[in-house]
């Protein structure tokens, strides 16, 4: 009872666990005609979407293109796979549950030190047995001498054979390993003897994890061939492959152990532009319809990407990027040139005019005469303004309260050469400077001007003096 007991609770375990997998947004797959597509993405940066792909039909494509909403996105990039930073996890699953399959076990040990002597860089492997539970003998990742350690001590000792219980357990680990490609390589009979799972659980799960099964087929007997039908369908759907060994001798086939990565290996990556959908406004939940072509047809896909909405900025800069693939042509260079030169000239053009404009409000605002009044108290007078009006009215700029000036009688003002002249405005006592009536004269510095009754020195100013 207590040995049943724990059975159920184990697979209560590993069924929370497989539900618990990421349901991987960004991993959707189709199944094609040509077979299946694995196809996930990630955003580089604001404009840059990477689509990561693997086709089971097709090494590397030739040509990839893709559209949102019909948009088409321009590639950037495209890196078969291994492209730089990326990895692959594998998980090596022997079935050890049958002591009477022990020639099988031993030849699966070999094929797996075949395959380990195959793996490159890039690839982290592990080691597992199964009969009515998984076991993990190695993490993925685990050294080389840690892996053949422990195949040296594989042996065929179990009585139960728990298959898809086993499997749903390596694609939980699996699925725990940050890496681009995961692949379980399951070495076994097919025969099964669980009844909670099924294939189908099997599948569903790995494709959620983005898991590919690679199935090694080890019959006993050609009627028991059979039995391996199971492992073909799971590595048919998962984007894997199938290699049923000798029957009898149980030898795999040496163009699969020369090259046993070569299905989960394929593909690539491909970098697209997606400002010109960004252009358009179109932000948030969108699908990205896929087609990849190769000598042996074209295969097409979707899958579903959320866009960022670009902050002003961005957009901006958006902008930008699209008027200059638009324009800065080889054959629009000549009024390119001929129009930036335009610009140049108006723009010089505009900062002298500035400056100019600067200056003459500079010089309007320096004072550039004193009146030095001689007949009262002390007092003096700043002349700023191109025309000074003097008068008894009090809205005149210098107020003279004496009967004997006019209202208005007289005006300083400053011509544009510098010089500076004194008009009479028709007053009634006249104007008067070094004591002879003028109606209007240039004045020199020291010049007294008489008004009626009031005598005043006129000082110029030169530039720079105060």
């Amino acid at each position: 009872m207590r040995r049943l007991i724990l059975r159920l609770a184990s697979i209560a375990l590993i069924f929370a666990a497989a539900n618990a997998l990421p349901a991987t947004a960004q991993t959707p797959t189709d199944q094609g005609r040509a077979g299946t597509v694995v196809l996930r993405h990630e955003l580089l940066d604001g404009t840059t979407l990477a689509i990561d792909y693997l086709i089971a039909a097709m090494s590397t494509a030739e040509r990839m293109s893709a559209t949102i909403a019909g948009i088409a996105l321009p590639a950037r990039a495209h890196d078969p796979y291994p492209y730089p930073g990326a990895t692959t996890a594998i998980l090596f699953l022997l079935d050890v549950s049958d002591p009477r399959r022990e020639r099988a076990v031993r030849a699966s040990v070999e094929a797996v030190r075949a395959m380990m002597r195959q793996l490159r860089p890039h690839m982290r492997a592990g080691l597992g047995v199964f009969d009515a539970a998984p076991r993990f003998l190695a993490e993925i990742g685990s050294d080389p001498a840690e892996i053949e350690r422990h195949l040296s001590q594989v042996r065929a000792v179990g009585r139960i054979t728990n298959l898809y219980e086993s499997l749903l357990g390596g694609v939980v680990k699996l699925a725990q390993v940050p890496a681009r490609r995961h692949a379980l390589i399951v070495l076994s009979d097919g025969q099964a003897e669980d009844k909670a799972y099924g294939v189908q659980d099997v599948i569903a799960k790995a494709r959620a994890a983005d898991v590919a099964i690679v199935g090694l087929g080890y019959a006993d007997t050609p009627a028991l061939q059979r039995e391996l039908q199971s492992l073909v369908r799971l590595a048919v759907e998962t984007g894997g492959e199938f290699v049923a060994a000798e029957v009898p001798g149980f030898a795999i086939p040496s163009t699969f152990l020369e090259m046993p990565y070569r299905t989960i290996e394929r593909g690539g990556r491909v970098s697209v532009d997606i400002a010109p959908v960004l252009l358009r406004g179109l932000a948030g939940p969108q699908v990205v319809d896929v087609a990849f072509e190769s000598a042996r047809g074209t295969i097409t896909a979707a899958m579903q990407v959320t866009l960022p909405r670009p902050d002003w900025q961005q957009w901006a800069l958006l902008h930008w990027d699209a008027w200059a693939a638009a324009y800065l042509r080889r054959e629009n260079l000549p009024w390119i040139s001929g129009a930036a030169a335009g610009a140049c000239f108006l723009l010089a053009f505009m900062i002298i005019a500035l400056f100019r404009r600067r200056a003459r409000r500079k010089l309007a605002n320096r004072p550039f005469a004193e009146l030095e009044f001689l007949d009262t108290e002390p007092r003096r007078e700043l002349v700023k303004k191109a025309k000074l009006n003097i008068g008894r009215d009090p809205s005149n700029d210098v107020h003279i309260a004496n009967e004997t000036v006019s209202g208005f009688h007289a005006a300083l003002v400053r011509r544009r050469d510098g010089g500076v002249i004194i008009a009479d405005l028709k007053s009634r006592n006249g104007t008067r400077v070094n004591t002879k009536p003028v109606q209007e004269l240039q004045l020199s510095d020291g010049d007294v001007v008489t008004l009626g009754e009031v005598h005043f020195r006129v000082h110029l100013m030169k530039a720079g003096t105060h």
